[in-house]
């Protein structure tokens, strides 16, 4: 039996790909599966694994300021912005944690407030820019301090209840 060739249409489309055409497809390729790897690298890196595996954010600062009524402890920077209810909060008092605590961030309102220090200190946590997530400028502040205590702000991981930052300061 004999095949016959057909002719294709004369209309200007073509039906190959030359091997430079194929080159260029394969080189844009790799040149992005490289681009996603790095930018994959670059999230990865900038956060510390915790002892169970998973990674969690580095705080990078935690800065307190003295106000009238105590004082206003400020999330100068964090590697990158995670829900807030992945993370507790731990107040100590002369090295004693406060009945109730670590107490879990939530997701579910922009302003907490605690007031269960064993001699009427408030705890209180603003996420400035109600982004329900904690970084730069959400602020913790202690008020209503007992005279010649020190207190200490623990900010732990959620999960694993692993100290990631902290701060400590003394009452006048």
């Amino acid at each position: 039996m004999k095949t016959e060739d057909v002719e294709e249409p004369d209309d200007g489309r073509r039906t190959r790909v030359s091997r430079r055409e194929w080159f260029l497809l394969a080189v844009c390729m790799m040149l992005c599966a490289a681009l996603l790897i790095l930018v994959y690298y670059i999230a990865v890196s900038s956060v510390g694994p915790c002892p169970d595996g998973s990674y969690v954010p580095v705080v990078n600062d935690l800065r307190a300021h003295p106000t009238s009524e105590g004082y206003e402890i400020r999330v100068e920077g964090v590697s990158m912005v995670v829900p807030l209810s992945h993370y507790k909060v731990d107040v100590l008092k002369d090295g004693a944690s406060w009945t109730g605590f670590p107490e879990e961030l939530m997701d579910t309102t922009a302003n907490l407030t605690y007031s269960r220090g064993p001699a009427g200190e408030w705890l209180n946590f603003t996420d400035s820019d109600h982004d329900y997530g904690l970084d730069y400028p959400d602020r913790f502040t202690l008020e209503n301090l007992e005279s010649g205590s020190e207190y200490e702000l623990v900010l732990r991981w959620a999960e694993s209840n692993e100290r990631i930052a902290d701060v400590t300061v003394s009452a006048p």
